[in-house]
């Protein structure tokens, strides 16, 4: 298990230095760099294994205190599993499986605000594509404001005409 060292202050993506919280390869690193010369705005195309995953969470994880992870449902776990590998001390709530979306909505508004009653520096929601842009989850993701977005699988945003595309821009606005 690798250590992480939590940073008590963000840094801005033009100073950010402290890659030594990850255990990264070079071109994990590089395309680090390459995501904080463009202020975060960068897409990770690589293969299955290439560590897109550990990448962007160790750039994220050093600009953003609320980050939204959209992914298919059957990847909801496998970033939940790398969530707890890498970030052990975010706090981390998966909306995922049965259940409406408006009690998906009810349990992000109440994590939210214990996540600020107990002063969590780092909250990440991991939620599917098919719920996050629906009635009430999408009205609580909008009002806890991610300043952070994962789109995997990004395909799935490809027709910006869909109400999942256009919200998914709303919520990089």
């Amino acid at each position: 298990m690798r250590k992480y060292n939590h940073l008590s202050r963000r840094k801005k993506a033009s100073t950010l230095t402290a890659l030594d919280t990850f255990s990264l390869y070079d071109q994990q690193k590089a395309a680090v760099a390459f995501m904080a010369a463009h202020n975060g705005r960068a897409g990770l195309f690589g293969s299955m294994g290439s560590g897109k995953t550990r990448t962007s969470l160790a750039y994220l994880s050093q600009v953003a205190h609320r980050i939204a992870i959209v992914a298919e449902i059957t990847y909801i776990y496998v970033w939940e599993r790398e969530l707890r590998t890498c970030l052990p001390n975010a706090d981390v709530l998966v909306l995922a499986g049965s259940g409406s979306t408006a009690q998906q909505a009810a349990a992000l508004i109440a994590w939210a605000r214990a996540c600020l009653q107990r002063k969590i520096d780092l909250s990440i929601i991991i939620v599917n594509y098919d719920s996050f842009w629906r009635g009430r989850l999408r009205k609580a993701i909008l009002k806890w404001k991610p300043d952070g977005i994962i789109a995997d699988e990004v395909q799935r945003l490809q027709d910006r005409n869909t109400k999942r595309s256009k919200f998914a821009h709303e919520l990089t606005d």
